[in-house]
């Protein structure tokens, strides 16, 4: 509705548009940007208020505007006043019976499998967007990881957005126009991997964005690969789906293989040199293809991991659990060195895994909580994925639970929903649910602590703290443990140790440092205690 009355005012010729916005609000955060881009050079303010606004700065704002108006109406009438469109037509993915994808650009198409295209992959983490893009690279498409984003990177995304949007955006942003002016070569046209969402995130608004910001700057070559969450990503073929799922998990898993090595290895350096270089062997596998191939290499990798000496079984360790966004738990930049800095105290950081999201929304449409409704045989569909997806799973963390690095464990969504979903509705669509479920689940169970990490401004990373802030005791993980789960009982009746930060890609502040330092110390009591509880049950 801003919109539609944005793009009236815009042709009326006696009205002139304020957009009055809050303090952080998410969905103003994009919608300012549309909608300057509709008013082009028709003068227009924003004003964003909040309880400390002071009237003398809104009332120099307003006056500074109403001055502009008036000079502006003036030059219309001189007939100074032109805007020029020029039309400008985007390459575009579009789906294809006959390839899966076709990218259009110039009258002519490209399949996705040609030379000229180049599928790029946004950063993710290292390994998870390694992993895809090996995968891809297996069925003769040209697929390329982005690097994990550094300081230029955000500072390209800041350049070309408003700063207000979500931190993902600006570094997914960053991203794909720096790969654009630094590696791009003139024949080639880029596909950027941009799935979308429904849901009171603003994720479903990258793909909007980014599709504007390439019209707007008349970016040529370049087109959005979109997957939607309506119908669980659907739209690869199963041969490039379950490849997909196959490097997804391997990733998550490996992921955490590697930070109970920077943990707990008695030579850190030379373990990781170690992960290194059976990583790059898992990759050469995916690249390839074939189960037995990729399985093969999983298990000498299981078996090399076994033989790294540690200074305590994984059982023992410290371990601490990071839920929260599904993008910034997994990014280096956005976590500013959390891991590595956990690893120093002592800590085995339990990232919560990329899977965890797509089993999530294949849950909500089994459930019907949302979605769009399927077909029989789209739901036919689903359930065959499942059963892969599940089968595929399983295989994957058995093995590499023989690393002694690992431990096993499927990702339930149902479970972690049975931890949930008295506090939070399962029909509010998005990452809250999910982040206070798996929080509850995961303290006293095999973490001894919980940081839930977002970007500023995230609403459901906002009700997700609010929830664990007063869930987060003894009492609130006895109350919303389901029936039939075993609950560690400590004593006290304080709270557990938890932190929830807002990242923005800059260093934390002081305060946050010293929040890190008196969590740590809570989860090491914690883990002090739930180790002499166990050994007490058994003894």
């Amino acid at each position: 509705m801003i919109l539609k009355g944005a793009s009236f005012v815009k042709k009326h010729p006696q009205l002139f548009a304020a957009f009055i916005s809050n303090f952080s609000c998410g969905p103003d955060s994009f919608i300012i940007t549309y909608f300057r881009d509709i008013m082009g050079i028709k003068p227009s303010v924003s004003l964003e208020l909040d309880d400390h606004t002071a009237d003398a700065g809104l009332d120099t704002r307003t006056d500074a505007f109403l001055d502009v108006v008036r000079r502006f109406r003036e030059l219309e009438k001189e007939k100074k006043v032109v805007e020029k469109i020029e039309p400008f037509e985007p390459a575009v993915v579009l789906a294809d019976d006959k390839n899966g994808f076709t990218v259009h650009r110039k009258g002519k198409e490209y399949p996705l499998q040609h030379p000229d295209v180049r599928l790029l992959f946004p950063s993710m983490g290292d390994l998870g967007t390694e992993a895809v893009s090996a995968a891809m690279n297996s069925l003769n498409i040209n697929a390329v990881p982005l690097p994990e984003p550094d300081e230029s990177v955000l500072k390209i995304g800041r350049a070309n957005t408003n700063c207000k949007e979500c931190l993902p955006l600006q570094l997914t942003t960053g991203g794909l126009l720096k790969y654009l002016e630094e590696e791009k070569k003139p024949q080639e046209v880029v596909v950027y991997f941009m799935p979308t969402s429904a849901g009171p995130c603003r994720f479903g608004q990258y793909s909007v964005f980014l599709r504007n910001l390439i019209r707007k700057e008349r970016i040529e070559d370049v087109a959005l690969l979109s997957l939607t969450n309506e119908d669980n990503y659907s739209g690869f073929g199963e041969g490039m789906t379950r490849l997909a799922w196959k490097a997804i998990v391997i990733a998550d898993v490996l992921d955490d293989v590697r930070s109970a090595l920077k943990t707990l290895a008695v030579d850190k350096e030379g373990a990781l040199r170690t992960f290194e270089e059976l990583w790059d062997n898992v990759l050469a596998a995916l690249r390839k293809g074939e189960s037995a191939v990729i399985n093969k290499a999983l298990k000498r990798t299981a078996a090399r991991l076994s033989r790294i000496p540690l200074q305590c079984a994984l059982e023992e360790a410290k371990q601490v659990a990071i839920v929260g966004e599904v993008y910034v738990r997994r990014d280096r930049l956005s976590r500013r060195g959390l891991t590595d800095w956990l690893a120093e105290k002592g800590f085995v950081s339990r990232i919560a895994p990329i899977n965890e999201w797509v089993w999530y929304v294949d849950y909500v449409i089994k459930k019907k909580l949302w979605g769009k409704d399927l077909t029989r045989l789209d739901r036919i569909g689903l359930a065959v994925r499942r059963f892969f997806q599940n089968r595929y799973e399983r295989e994957i963390k058995k093995i590499m639970e023989r690393s002694n690095l690992y431990h096993f464990e499927m990702t339930e969504v149902s479970r972690t929903f049975a931890f949930a979903e008295q506090l939070v509705n399962p029909r509010l669509r998005g990452e809250a649910i999910l982040t206070v479920g798996l929080a509850l689940r995961e303290i006293l169970d095999t973490a001894c602590g919980v940081i839930s990490i977002g970007p500023f401004g995230c609403m459901p990373s906002r009700v997700a703290e609010a929830i664990l802030t007063e869930m987060m005791t003894m009492e609130g993980k006895r109350a919303v443990t389901p029936r039939g789960d075993r609950v560690l009982m400590l004593d006290g009746k304080g709270p557990l140790p938890f932190l929830s930060i807002e990242t923005d890609g800059n260093a934390f502040p002081q305060l946050i440092e010293a929040r890190l330092e008196a969590f740590c110390l809570q989860a090491a009591r914690a883990h002090d205690k739930m180790m002499a509880a166990r050994s007490a049950a058994h003894p």
